[in-house]
């Protein structure tokens, strides 16, 4: 049992036994006299004292005068320690200093302490036994504590972890295991709270319903992570491969060529999205998935880049299938005029030929005949 402490407010009487001076302590132990007798009166006035003088062998008195005048009771609460009366001051720190050095701590069966604020909740489990008309139990009334206690407990932990990370974590976080790094140290502070507070779990129910608590909030805390990040990263590829997708829009790439080109601003874009900072943790997916979405659209360039390549190679190709024929054309009529100049040329070596041939027949005869 506690140390039992008797504190008597508003003492008038003057401390005298039989005429004699008496202490506070001589004075508690006058008033726990028994009565002699039998009767039910006797037993009904002895029965008290007689608990009290059997379960607590220490026992400690204090007196308290007026703390103020009658005019300063009605405003008790705001008055100052000077405006006290100063025999009351010197009790009460009296009263204080030996509660502080002499009293043991109160504790329960298993060695629990008991704080003032469990003392209260247990007094009140045991006002309100009473007050039902049933009759106290200081099993039952431990555990109905340590239920108050420890949800308590759990309640003030799980406050305190979703506090300090909505202080300590910059959402997006830049990498996943940024946010496991402050989640380890304000789960950590939150155990350490609530073994502080908890009062006998002995079977680490409440600690497990904790740390339940916990992984569901960190999983909550880890979904807005990805939620951030992953908004973040999509209003970047909007204004990063915007250029692109005007590009597109205005049939930029709708040509010979326009595959590469569309490469080659793809991947310019690809590179300024990576430059960019704090995209979180969700960088390379939305940028896997945006990409994988313009795939499409990359292979209807791509054919229209190969169709219109064709195109215009078998136009090419026919070009100069007629500027071969017409080159071997005028190859042809250069032949012709050629040989007909030669032809020419001929006939009139041949027609030479004759008349120099017939005037040579003209003097043979000639001669013949003188």
């Amino acid at each position: 049992f506690p140390t039992f402490i008797w504190t008597v407010r508003d003492f008038t009487l003057e401390l005298k036994l039989n005429g004699r001076p008496i202490t506070e302590d001589e004075y508690l132990e006058s008033a726990l006299q028994l009565k002699q007798g039998s009767g039910p009166k006797t037993t009904l006035y002895n029965l008290p004292r007689e608990c009290i003088r059997l379960f607590f062998p220490a026992r400690k008195c204090f007196v308290f005068d007026r703390p103020a005048s009658r005019a300063g009771l009605h405003r008790i609460e705001e008055l100052r320690e000077d405006e006290l009366e100063p025999e009351f001051v010197v009790q009460a720190k009296k009263f204080c200093q030996y509660v502080f050095e002499k009293c043991r701590v109160k504790t329960l069966k298993g060695g629990y302490t008991m704080t003032g604020k469990l003392l209260g909740n247990l007094t009140m489990t045991y006002v309100d036994a009473i007050r039902s008309g049933a009759v106290p139990c200081l099993e039952n009334a431990v555990l109905a504590l340590a239920q108050i206690e420890n949800s308590a407990a759990i309640m003030e932990a799980v406050a305190h972890y979703t506090k300090e990370m909505a202080q300590r974590v910059t959402y997006p976080t830049v990498t996943l295991k940024e946010f496991l790094d402050v989640h380890a140290a304000c789960e950590k502070e939150a155990i350490q709270i609530f073994m502080e507070r908890s009062f006998k779990d002995d079977t680490r129910e409440f600690q497990g319903q904790l740390m339940r608590n916990l992984k569901a909030k960190s999983e909550e805390l880890l979904q807005k992570n990805e939620r951030e990040s992953s908004n973040c990263c999509k209003a970047l590829i909007q204004e990063m491969f915007k250029t692109v997708e005007d590009g597109i829009s205005a049939g930029k790439y709708s040509r010979t060529g326009g595959y590469q080109q569309f490469m080659e601003d793809q991947q310019a874009a690809v590179r300024r999205y990576n430059q960019a900072p704090r995209k979180g943790i969700k960088a390379d997916e939305v940028l896997e998935e945006y990409l994988k979405g313009q795939k499409s659209m990359a292979e209807v360039i791509l054919q229209t880049d190969v169709a219109l390549y064709k195109c215009e190679k078998d136009i090419e190709d026919e070009q100069l299938r007629a500027k071969a024929a017409e080159m071997e054309k005028q190859v042809m009529e250069k032949r012709l005029v050629e040989l007909e100049k030669m032809m020419e040329v001929q006939k009139s070596s041949y027609e030479e030929y004759i008349k120099q041939l017939m005037v040579q027949m003209e003097v043979d005869r000639n001669k013949r005949y003188c």
